[in-house]
């Protein structure tokens, strides 16, 4: 069994049986989903295999056809850029995370963010040319890297770690958002955490709808990839 969670490189080597691209979701000891896609030749077998094995160590194995595209970072990704226009709205990431745990989250965007390190989304950005500027994208996350944002383990993301400590919050986040939300010509507001709750629940059951998937996998997805309220799973797949 050989598996890899970065398989663009390796493509034209792991084309063996026994070869499947592997991806655990972050970070790891709050989230237990790990997608499993095999690639054109991996035998049925392998993936049986690698789902049993999953399921041994504790992970939530998702099975993917061949080639498709990620739905936990899909739905992923549509979270963060909602929760990143709140931000030019006038949120507050500490306001976005206290409105997802009091929905029933483990842990909000930012501080999960935090937690896995700024520079992983930045990188997977990059490698997947996502445009700088345009229509609907939001720099915030970016600008935030390239001050030197990188997260919990450096003691600066969107919450400062003094100490090596506990999140605490940094005004200067608040600055930075503003400033991108005058260049973007964007009047900030008072959401309430009903507002931001709302906001984000919309966007991940416009995300599932798209996404053509089960329910079980969805739900999978959404508690084990998100840290998603399990009794509140109707509110986004119907």
């Amino acid at each position: 069994l050989i598996a890899t969670s970065w398989p663009a490189p390796w493509d034209a080597a792991l084309s063996g049986r026994n070869a499947l691209c592997l991806m655990p979701f972050q970070p790891m000891h709050l989230r237990a989903l790990t997608e499993l896609t095999p690639f054109a030749a991996t035998a049925p077998a392998t993936l049986d295999r690698a789902a049993d094995l999953m399921v041994r160590i504790g992970r939530a194995p998702v099975l993917l056809a061949a080639g498709r595209p990620s739905p936990g970072l899909a739905l992923l990704d549509a979270l963060q850029a909602e929760a990143d226009r709140l931000m030019l709205e006038g949120a507050t990431p500490w306001e976005v995370d206290e409105a997802m745990t009091a929905h029933g989250f483990d842990l909000g965007r930012y501080e999960a963010e935090d937690l896995i390190g700024l520079d992983h989304g930045y990188a997977r950005r990059r490698a997947a040319g996502v445009p700088r500027t345009g229509k609907g994208h939001v720099h915030i996350a970016d600008r935030a890297v390239e001050e030197g944002r990188l997260g919990k383990k450096i003691g600066w993301g969107w919450y400062r770690y003094p100490g090596g400590g506990g999140a605490v919050i940094d005004p200067l986040v608040e600055d930075l958002a503003r400033e991108e939300a005058r260049f973007a010509g964007i009047e900030a507001r008072t959401l309430t955490q009903a507002d931001i709750t709302e906001r984000l629940m919309a966007t991940l059951a416009r995300t599932c709808a798209h996404l053509d998937l089960d329910r079980d996998t969805l739900a999978t997805v959404l508690v084990h990839g998100l840290g998603f309220p399990r009794a509140r799973l109707d509110q986004v797949l119907g």
